[in-house]
């Protein structure tokens, strides 16, 4: 009977071993990662131990070891130890380690776990409002690419990608922006000397303007917007572009634009022309992680990795989109932003 039991040790110990040798090249690191990020806090090395022990029969410590210091060089997770115990414990806790498995074990699908989303969205807490976070999870969690995309390239590159994006989309609504400030370009040369800025660079100012203006306290820094940008141009004249309320009529009548304005217009179509910008900024700001999700599900059906999920909310999202496009009404924004600016301006001054 004792010869029939080492046998069946030896047997065992074979099974183990061929077992082993047909497992995928870095199969095991990445069951590791996974047993990880599968724990919401630190995993004890014991743990990992019994881990592999089951799922691929590896008893040998040495070769753990082997496992965990390289994942542990690679810079994918972090050597810990809780207070009062002297046992090893393992984790994945920083945005660069998820950085480092990314590149290291691409294979790997990240947005699969609880985990790999929270150190995502901590690194993104900064650019986002508690409940935009929420929204982003969902987004997040539906597209494998995505994910990805903003691990590798980082959310303000992506959001710069998605302007461009809407911007070709608006295209007609920015040729008209483009030819309304070519029109007040042209009248600051004619009737103002020392206005000496390049066509390039006016343009490139006043589509700059808004998103400089909007997202911070005007209070604190008209001044220095009014010093430092559109320069030639008289103190009265750049003033009046942040205190002047816009004209509804002009802004009714935009698509039709004249060779030439008088002196007297110029403030009008100026401020006309920049809230227009903030308009389609307030849009796309609205829009943009919409944007990011269908250029993704796009992606993700043409490589065959899309969830019927995410093609539901994608759908319902296409919806809510039109509802908010209905539901802007342009008119009453300008109204409102430019009495905030004109409120803003007067504060300033005293």
């Amino acid at each position: 009977m004792a010869k029939i039991k080492g046998d069946h040790i030896k047997i065992k110990e074979v099974e183990k071993k061929t077992k082993g040798d047909h497992l995928k090249p870095n199969e095991v690191k990445m069951n590791i990662l996974e047993f990880i990020l599968k724990n919401t806090g630190p995993v004890s090395e014991s743990s990992i131990r019994e881990h592999l022990k089951n799922k691929y029969g590896i008893c040998d410590p040495s070769t753990i070891n082997k496992h965990m210091n390289k994942l542990k060089d690679l810079r994918c997770i972090k050597l810990t130890s809780l207070k009062a115990s002297r046992i090893n414990y393992w984790d994945i806790i920083i945005f660069s380690h998820l950085k480092n498995i990314r590149h290291e074990f691409p294979e790997l699908q990240l947005n699969k776990h609880e985990k790999s989303i929270n150190l995502l969205l901590s690194e993104l807490q900064q650019i986002f409002f508690s409940f935009e976070l929420l929204k982003f999870y969902t987004k997040l969690r539906m597209s494998v690419s995505l994910f990805n995309a903003c691990i590798e390239l980082g959310i303000e590159t992506l959001y710069k990608g998605a302007w461009r994006v809407y911007i070709n989309k608006e295209s007609h609504q920015y040729q008209l922006i483009n030819n309304l400030l070519k029109l007040c370009y042209r009248t600051c040369v004619k009737y103002y000397p020392d206005f000496k800025m390049s066509k390039k660079a006016f343009m490139d100012t006043m589509k700059e303007l808004p998103w400089k203006i909007d997202p911070i306290s005007p209070e604190e820094h008209v001044s220095e917007y009014i010093e430092n940008y559109l320069p030639g141009l008289p103190e009265g004249i750049k003033y009046s572009l942040f205190t002047t309320r816009p004209n509804y009529e002009i802004k009714t009548a935009l698509d039709v634009i004249p060779d030439e304005i008088d002196k007297k217009d110029l403030v009008t179509y100026l401020t006309n022309t920049l809230l227009l910008i903030m308009w389609k900024k307030r849009i796309f700001l609205s829009d943009r992680e919409n944007i990011l999700l269908q250029h993704f599900l796009n992606h993700d059906m043409l490589m065959g990795i899309h969830s019927q999920e995410e093609l539901e909310i994608a759908e319902k999202t296409k919806d809510q989109i039109a509802l908010l496009r209905e539901s802007v009404d342009l008119s009453q924004f300008l109204s409102q932003l430019s009495h905030k600016i004109c409120q803003d301006v007067i504060l300033n001054r005293r």
